[in-house]
Protein backbone atom coordinates (compact mmCIF):
# COMPACT_ATOMS: atom_id res chain seq x y z
CA UNK A 1 0.00 0.00 0.00
CA UNK A 2 1.16 3.50 -0.70
CA UNK A 3 1.72 6.51 1.29
CA UNK A 4 -1.58 8.27 0.03
CA UNK A 5 -3.87 5.67 1.20
CA UNK A 6 -2.46 5.47 4.74
CA UNK A 7 -3.72 9.38 4.50
CA UNK A 8 -6.56 8.35 3.26
CA UNK A 9 -7.02 5.84 6.06
CA UNK A 10 -6.10 8.25 8.64
CA UNK A 11 -8.64 10.76 7.44
CA UNK A 12 -11.35 7.62 7.42
CA UNK A 13 -10.68 7.41 10.96
CA UNK A 14 -12.25 10.27 11.77
CA UNK A 15 -16.08 8.30 10.42
CA UNK A 16 -14.50 4.76 10.95
CA UNK A 17 -12.88 5.05 14.58
CA UNK A 18 -11.45 0.88 14.09
CA UNK A 19 -10.44 0.87 10.58
CA UNK A 20 -6.67 -1.03 10.38
CA UNK A 21 -4.75 -1.35 7.35
CA UNK A 22 -4.04 -4.46 6.32
CA UNK A 23 -1.12 -6.34 7.32
CA UNK A 24 -0.35 -8.61 4.50
CA UNK A 25 1.13 -6.93 1.68
CA UNK A 26 -0.27 -8.22 -1.23
CA UNK A 27 -4.32 -8.93 0.36
CA UNK A 28 -6.44 -7.51 -2.52
CA UNK A 29 -8.13 -4.47 -0.08
CA UNK A 30 -6.46 -1.94 1.80
CA UNK A 31 -8.19 -2.20 5.43
CA UNK A 32 -10.69 -2.92 7.39
CA UNK A 33 -12.66 -3.33 10.55
CA UNK A 34 -14.92 -5.93 12.24
CA UNK A 35 -17.83 -4.98 8.95
CA UNK A 36 -16.18 -3.65 6.67
CA UNK A 37 -13.29 -4.41 4.05
CA UNK A 38 -12.03 -1.35 2.30
CA UNK A 39 -9.98 -0.95 -1.18
CA UNK A 40 -8.50 2.10 -1.38
CA UNK A 41 -8.00 4.33 -4.47
CA UNK A 42 -6.38 7.70 -4.77
CA UNK A 43 -7.32 10.18 -8.16
CA UNK A 44 -5.47 12.65 -9.60
CA UNK A 45 -8.41 14.73 -10.65
CA UNK A 46 -12.16 14.53 -10.47
CA UNK A 47 -14.33 12.16 -12.42
CA UNK A 48 -18.22 12.29 -12.01
CA UNK A 49 -17.95 8.30 -12.60
CA UNK A 50 -14.75 6.74 -10.96
CA UNK A 51 -13.64 3.49 -12.22
CA UNK A 52 -13.24 0.17 -10.41
CA UNK A 53 -11.19 -3.21 -11.92
CA UNK A 54 -13.20 -5.95 -12.17
CA UNK A 55 -10.89 -8.03 -10.16
CA UNK A 56 -10.79 -6.25 -7.16
CA UNK A 57 -14.90 -5.79 -7.38
CA UNK A 58 -14.90 -9.27 -8.05
CA UNK A 59 -12.65 -10.83 -5.28
CA UNK A 60 -13.47 -8.39 -2.46
CA UNK A 61 -17.60 -8.38 -3.06
CA UNK A 62 -17.19 -12.60 -2.49
CA UNK A 63 -14.52 -12.14 -0.10
CA UNK A 64 -17.16 -9.87 1.61
CA UNK A 65 -20.23 -12.46 1.25
CA UNK A 66 -18.13 -15.31 2.37
CA UNK A 67 -17.45 -13.57 6.22
CA UNK A 68 -20.29 -11.68 6.22
CA UNK A 69 -18.88 -8.14 5.67
CA UNK A 70 -19.02 -4.94 3.65
CA UNK A 71 -17.47 -4.14 0.49
CA UNK A 72 -16.53 -0.45 1.01
CA UNK A 73 -14.76 1.25 -2.57
CA UNK A 74 -12.83 4.55 -0.78
CA UNK A 75 -11.72 7.04 -3.66
CA UNK A 76 -10.07 9.98 -3.26
CA UNK A 77 -10.48 12.46 -5.96
CA UNK A 78 -9.02 16.24 -5.36
CA UNK A 79 -10.39 17.17 -2.02
CA UNK A 80 -12.67 14.73 -1.18
CA UNK A 81 -12.80 11.18 -0.41
CA UNK A 82 -15.85 9.53 -1.73
CA UNK A 83 -17.09 5.75 0.25
CA UNK A 84 -19.31 3.87 -2.34
CA UNK A 85 -21.24 0.65 -0.72
CA UNK A 86 -20.45 -2.45 -3.40
CA UNK A 87 -21.84 -4.53 -1.86
CA UNK A 88 -25.38 -2.64 -1.84
CA UNK A 89 -24.44 -1.64 -5.17
CA UNK A 90 -24.04 -5.17 -6.12
CA UNK A 91 -27.08 -6.30 -4.63
CA UNK A 92 -29.21 -3.36 -6.06
CA UNK A 93 -28.34 -4.77 -9.45
CA UNK A 94 -26.39 -1.53 -10.24
CA UNK A 95 -24.99 -0.99 -14.04
CA UNK A 96 -21.17 -0.71 -13.89
CA UNK A 97 -21.00 -0.69 -17.60
CA UNK A 98 -18.10 -2.98 -17.53
CA UNK A 99 -15.55 -2.84 -20.28
CA UNK A 100 -11.87 -4.18 -21.50
CA UNK A 101 -9.74 -0.85 -21.53
CA UNK A 102 -5.92 -0.69 -21.58
CA UNK A 103 -4.19 0.36 -18.90
CA UNK A 104 -1.31 0.53 -17.01
CA UNK A 105 -0.55 -2.61 -15.49
CA UNK A 106 -0.10 -0.90 -12.02
CA UNK A 107 0.63 2.91 -10.84
CA UNK A 108 3.54 2.33 -8.55
CA UNK A 109 7.07 2.35 -9.98
CA UNK A 110 6.25 4.18 -12.54
CA UNK A 111 5.09 1.70 -14.92
CA UNK A 112 4.01 2.52 -18.67
CA UNK A 113 3.37 -0.87 -19.79
CA UNK A 114 -0.22 -1.29 -20.78
CA UNK A 115 -2.44 -4.67 -20.35
CA UNK A 116 -6.17 -5.14 -20.75
CA UNK A 117 -8.26 -5.16 -17.69
CA UNK A 118 -12.03 -5.11 -17.21
CA UNK A 119 -13.33 -1.90 -15.99
CA UNK A 120 -16.25 -0.88 -14.37
CA UNK A 121 -18.06 2.86 -13.61
CA UNK A 122 -19.93 4.30 -10.18
CA UNK A 123 -21.45 7.50 -10.52
CA UNK A 124 -20.05 9.87 -7.69
CA UNK A 125 -23.80 10.57 -6.80
CA UNK A 126 -23.98 6.75 -5.81
CA UNK A 127 -21.77 7.29 -2.76
CA UNK A 128 -22.97 6.95 0.72
CA UNK A 129 -20.42 8.98 2.35
CA UNK A 130 -18.17 11.98 1.50
CA UNK A 131 -15.27 13.67 3.19
CA UNK A 132 -14.18 17.01 2.81
CA UNK A 133 -10.29 16.92 3.09
CA UNK A 134 -9.03 20.39 2.19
Amino acid sequence: MKVKEYEVIDILRSVKKNIQPCEYEYNRFDAEDKKNIYEIKVRSKLFKDTFIEFDKYSYNTMYAQEFDKIFIYVVKMENTIYLFNVSLLYMRGYNFNWELKKLNRNTEFNQTEKIQKIVGYINTDEAIYTIDCL
